[in-house]
């Protein structure tokens, strides 16, 4: 029996999701080319949002996909309450019905509050890394499919999940408290919880809707429910429970179960479903040649599919890289514009400067002017009269000098001379003191005017000093406006030069985007010529999938059938061997057809009478031909082990039947490491577990082709013990994994007498490698 490519098909709708979602993207990244900023929420306090802001009510219109910006401390809801005068408070809140594509909140946020996202459509939430309060209400009657709940979060308050469609959650190892009703009316079938919180006693997990579809039959209670426990009343018929697995029995579908754990904590009504039946991991593929065209067909599709998806990710990201170049462009066109301002600033500033300066040189002329033209005459002819006067008195104050000399002299003179004539001594000494008189008065006088002399010499030297001060500073601010002119005609130079190359660069830049444009236009067309090729392929793939599916279901009432047959000849069969074990009591007792046939009457049903007739002696004996036979064609039955698969494939002369494990086949140092319980499936043995010794146990007591005898194997040191008190060494040693006890097949075998070897030898072994497949075949009947 061919089996259907169940791992071509889930590749298929992998990629046809992974196009869709793609095609959602592109569409849902056109709506959303918008920045949130802080002026579009409005704020209680800095950095704690409370609502939308006007500029935030219109920027919500453009877009799907809500991102709060960095620096948020908090965000709180329920703005209505708080605000009834404000005619746009419940359009201001996040909730109340409206729709995002996706929330994303940054990871500076550590309190969401209360009715935050009250009754909002949300389809992806991405939550704060630093998220400590989660509070009431906060995702109330949201739609969330799936959430992940921050590392940081303590606290989760009343209702804040309630009503959404999570399947799975995780409370992560941090969470402290979790109040009432917080996950109810979901659709959970898996909760784990990391850590140890306190959760409230008022149904936080109830009113459960689940659909619970397990990948592998049997299926484990550890894998699902609230940490591996499900709480169920009872267990229906066509479901069986032991030691902590599930097995439906084959031709159940579905099972509805009610279930209740720790008092209305999670509580709810569950369906599960048959892998067998549902889960693309486990159906039983279909038969013929069409199969394989179709297969290829899906496998082209998927390419084609892949290619497409390339494509417009290709086109998409020249859409961007075009757009990302266009905004380079303008933005240089700005920067020449804006340069071309800043010279002109820059050549205003100077002139003003100039004019500044021109303003200065003209006071300081006009200051210098003054000071050339304050009374310089007046000084000038005061100081030339007290020169003349002073050299009139110096002049006067010389012939004094002589004439007092020469009265001294005389005096002198007379002196020697008797004192004949003492009365003109005594006139001559009286005018001798009044010349000294007079002459010290010149003296004085001439004293006085050349002290004024001096004044009038300084005065005038300080005048001509500030007057070449003056001079200077002019000569200074001339210099300065010389340079600023100098700057003025360079800056000119530079606007007429980038006036020049801003038109060139302008007309260049302007070109350019125009061509960007166009290329970006034709990326759009080309995009959309490859959806509409993409939806024909989609459509094909949707045919085919279909076709597949009522080819399956086919199939499906033929193995139904066919089992029916098989059961009918199985019966047949029996009946056959009871008949041809009377005819040999007959053939040895001798008795009469009469009682001969009531004896087969006896075996034989009204119904099965017609099927007698198709037999006779000679065909009975081929029956018993045939059941030698079909021995030999169950020492062809055998089992497939793929390295890194958590599967296995028994094939026999019906075909093959996959049977899936919770862990995965692997090599370790050349020896194939398999579930120990597995191994001893596939060698028709029993397994048991002693906890005290930490031994496997393997008994034979069905396989009469290897030795009927009992293995102990440690799981730690890999040493195995035989019934017969015989010890082997295990070259590798089993270890744990999730559970489950991996050990070498080829040891265990060997040790019941079992041969191993690569399929390539040509020989007929129990155990055979098939190294360019990496698997291993197990023959139980073959030694």
């Amino acid at each position: 029996m061919k089996k259907f490519n169940t791992n071509r098909l889930r590749a298929f709708f992998m990629a046809l999701l992974l196009v869709l979602t793609s095609t959602v993207h592109t569409s849902a990244f056109a709506k959303s080319d918008v920045t949130w900023t802080e002026d579009d929420f409005m704020y209680s306090s800095e950095g704690n949002i409370i609502a939308f802001s006007d500029k935030g009510l219109e920027k919500k219109e453009k877009t799907n996909i809500l991102v709060f910006p960095e620096g948020t401390k908090s965000i709180n809801g329920n703005y209505s309450l708080s605000h009834s005068n404000d005619e746009l408070r419940y359009k201001r809140e996040f909730g109340r019905g409206k729709h995002w594509d996706k929330v994303i909140i940054p990871d500076s946020v550590n309190h969401l509050g209360y009715a935050a996202f009250y009754e909002a459509s949300i389809d992806e939430v991405k939550l704060s890394s630093s998220l400590t309060y989660l509070g009431g209400l906060a995702f109330f009657n949201c739609g969330l499919r799936e959430v992940t709940l921050p590392d940081t979060l303590e606290n989760i308050e009343h209702n804040a999940f309630e009503r959404n469609n999570l399947q799975e959650i995780t409370i992560p190892k941090s969470v402290k408290t979790i109040e009432q009703y917080a996950f109810s009316r979901n659709k959970l079938h898996t909760i784990k919880v990391l850590g140890n919180p306190n959760i409230n006693s008022k149904g936080v997990f109830h009113n459960q809707e689940v659909e619970y579809r397990p990948k592998q039959n049997p299926f484990y209670e550890n894998h699902f429910g609230f940490k591996g426990n499900q709480g169920f009343k009872s267990i229906p018929n066509g479901l069986r429970y032991e030691n902590g697995e599930f097995v439906f029995d084959k031709n159940v579908d579905s099972v509805e179960l009610e279930f209740d754990y720790n008092n209305d904590m999670y509580q709810g009504k569950m369906t599960i479903y048959n892998p067998n039946k549902y889960s693309i991991d486990t159906q039983t593929d279909l038969t013929g040649q069409d199969i394989d065209e179709k297969d290829n067909k899906i496998d082209d599709l998927t390419k084609n599919i892949k290619d497409l998806e390339n494509q417009i990710k290709d086109l998409n990201d020249k859409k961007k890289e075009y757009q990302s170049k266009i905004d380079e462009l303008k933005e240089k066109l700005e920067s020449c514009k804006d340069n071309g301002e800043k010279l002109k600033q820059e050549k205003t500033k100077l002139e003003e400067e100039i004019r500044d300066k021109d303003n200065k040189i003209a006071q300081l002329n006009k200051e210098i002017e003054n000071l050339k033209n304050s009374n310089n005459d007046g000084l000038i002819a005061e100081i030339t009269q007290l020169k003349d006067e002073l050299k009139r008195l110096q002049d006067e104050n010389a012939k004094l000098k002589e004439d007092y000399s020469s009265t001294k002299w005389e005096l002198e003179a007379e002196k020697e001379k008797t004192d004949k004539n003492e009365n003109k001594i005594k006139e001559m000494q009286e005018k001798l003191e009044s010349l000294e008189g007079e002459l010290a008065k010149k003296t004085k006088e001439i004293e006085d005017k050349d002290n004024k002399i001096k004044d009038l010499e300084k005065a005038l030297d300080e005048k001509d000093t500030k007057i070449k001060d003056l001079e200077s500073k002019k000569k200074e601010t001339e210099n300065s406006k010389s340079e600023c002119c100098k700057k003025i005609e360079e800056l000119q130079k530079a606007i007429d030069s980038l006036k020049e190359s801003s038109e060139n660069t302008k007309k260049e830049l302007e070109e350019k985007i125009k061509e960007l444009e166009e290329k970006q236009k034709t990326s759009e067309e080309e995009i959309k010529k490859l959806k509409k090729d993409l939806d024909k392929k989609i459509e094909e793939a949707k045919k085919l999938i279909e076709e597949a599916n009522k080819k399956a279901k086919e199939e499906l009432e033929k193995q139904a059938k066919d089992e029916k047959d098989k059961n009918l000849n199985q019966d047949l069969s029996k009946k056959l061997d009871e008949l041809l074990k009377l005819q040999r009591e007959n053939k040895e007792k001798k008795e009469d057809k009469k009682s001969q046939d009531k004896k087969w009457d006896e075996i034989l049903k009204a119904d099965d009478k017609n099927i007698l007739n198709q037999f006779d002696l000679n065909k009975m004996k081929k029956q018993e031909e045939q059941q030698g036979k079909k021995q030999v064609k169950d020492e062809k039955e055998f089992a497939v082990f793929q390295v890194d698969k958590n599967f296995y494939n028994i094939i026999n002369k019906d075909g093959k039947t996959t049977v899936y494990m919770d862990v995965k086949t692997y090599v370790d140092q050349g020896r194939t490491m398999i579930p120990v319980r597995y191994i001893a499936y596939t060698l028709g043995f029993n397994v048991e577990y002693d906890n005290s010794t930490r031994e496997a146990i393997f008994s034979n007591k069905e396989n009469n082709i290897l030795a009927k005898k009992t293995l102990r194997l440690n799981i730690d040191t890999g040493v195995m013990k035989d019934s017969d008190g015989k010890v082997y060494n295990s070259d590798v040693k089993p270890v744990i994994i999730n559970g489950r006890i991996h050990a070498s097949i080829s040891n265990i075998a060997k040790a019941f007498g079992a041969s191993h070897g690569d399929i390539k030898d040509g020989k007929n072994q129990t155990i055979e490698w098939d190294n360019a497949r990496k698997a291993v075949y197990v023959f139980k009947n073959v030694k």
